[in-house]
């Protein structure tokens, strides 16, 4: 009994400190099995230790077999240890990239290490955040999913308009809910001043794509017409995703104010900067993601379209110089999106971009590594933090100055 569970407990070890192989179901499984002990790693050592410990009492310890188990054991509890040192070593990725893209950053807007509190990554499920007030159901459009929330701070006052952040959900683009993804970066934004918008869309195969990218550009529309009511301003409006989301809101950010990916033709569909968690950037034969029967699922159920049409559903086929300042996350161990397109997007925006491109690769990250706190998750929604307000401070001033003397291009960067 003790033996089994001591080498269950290493295979885990292992699935979560390793990359699934490329076949469709057993990335599925592989990802399940490995997200929570890969970001919680703290949590599989606390367990083991407290089973293994219970487990003595009904085996006989000097057995071989048992004795081999607890080798076993601690053999695990040390790999656990090491997974946990590489939660870790998100904040060096993290800083790196920061610094290397943005060099303009101050030492204030740069992360520090004791910004990790135990309170935050040892309590992974607790999402509130003390003066953060949450505005439920809000129509932004006439369909049933037409709805968002809002996190902002809890007393506005006579403030400043807040800048915007719209968090689009991932889930495959069949699955997921507002409120169900990106809880610690949206009510950490929102304590630090930011109002977060939080929204659904029409969900695959009943509603397939383009209505979710539609979907995505109508709530933008939106919040330039509506969330300074909210205490908004909507003259910053940056976008964040994670997956599916990602996708979507690096596809809106993209092809802004095409008639063809949206309701309105005139509508205004502009954003200042785009924030994209282990995004999904190409749908073609190119791709080192979309392949057998993944490949297939996605077709069948949630893009039924050609070839040319998959390209044009694709980030990287539609990168332009005129670009809004990006930061894309990718974990080196994803087993759903696998980080090698997210490498190959991220060389091709910048060879056109004009605006910067930050790009962190976070060793042993998995797929939805954000879902929940744990230190990598802190590290990142800080890192996020830092990236978006340098690109408000940089709108901001380059909207109080004379642009006509002092940028005649009508550019950010």
């Amino acid at each position: 009994m003790l033996l089994s569970f001591s080498m269950a407990m290493l295979v885990l070890l292992l699935i979560a400190r390793y990359r699934s192989p490329r076949n469709g179901i057993i990335r599925i499984i592989w990802f399940f099995l490995s997200l929570l002990p890969s970001e919680l790693p703290w949590a599989a050592a606390l367990l083991q230790l407290s089973l293994t410990f219970l487990l003595l009492f009904f085996v006989e310890p000097l057995a071989v077999e048992n004795g081999i188990a607890l080798m076993l054991s601690a053999l695990t509890l040390w790999g656990w240890y090491d997974l946990h040192c590489k939660t870790r070593r998100a904040d060096e990725s993290l800083r790196n990239a920061l610094h290397k893209s943005l060099p303009g950053l101050d030492g204030s807007e740069m992360i520090a290490p004791s910004i990790i509190q135990r309170r935050n990554w040892l309590k992974p499920f607790h999402y509130h955040r003390p003066g953060v007030e949450h505005l439920r159901d809000i129509a932004y459009g006439p369909h049933s999913r037409h709805q968002l929330d809002i996190y902002r701070p809890a007393t506005l006052n006579n403030a400043a308009p807040k800048p915007v952040l719209i968090q689009v959900h991932g889930g495959g683009w069949m699955l997921g809910h507002k409120h169900q993804q990106a809880q610690p970066l949206l009510h950490h934004l929102a304590q630090q001043g930011w109002l977060c918008v939080d929204i659904n869309y029409r969900l695959a195969p009943r509603h397939p794509y383009p209505h979710c990218l539609q979907d995505v550009k109508t709530a933008i529309t939106w919040v330039k017409q509506h969330i300074a009511d909210y205490g908004g301003d909507p003259q910053f409006i940056a976008l964040a995703g994670e997956s599916a989301g990602a996708h979507l809101g690096m596809l809106a950010a993209l092809t802004a104010d095409h008639p063809e990916f949206q309701w309105d033709a005139k509508a205004d569909s502009r954003v200042q900067a785009v924030v994209s968690l282990y995004g999904v950037y190409d749908l073609t034969e190119d791709s080192h993601t979309w392949s057998g029967l993944v490949g297939r699922f996605l077709q069948k159920k949630i893009m039924p379209a050609t070839p040319d049409i998959l390209r044009i559903a694709s980030p990287r086929h539609q990168i332009i110089d005129n670009a809004p300042p990006v930061f894309v996350i990718h974990g080196t161990t994803d087993s759903l999106v696998f980080v090698e397109d997210a490498r190959e997007f991220v060389e091709e925006l910048r060879q056109t971009s004009l605006a910067p491109v930050v790009y962190a690769e976070l060793e042993g990250a998995e797929h939805g590594f954000d879902l929940f706190h744990s230190v990598r998750t802190e590290f990142t929604i800080h890192a996020i933090e830092k990236f978006l307000r340098h690109c408000y401070k940089t709108h901001r001033r380059y909207h109080l100055s004379d642009t006509t003397t002092s940028n005649p291009s009508g550019r950010l960067w």
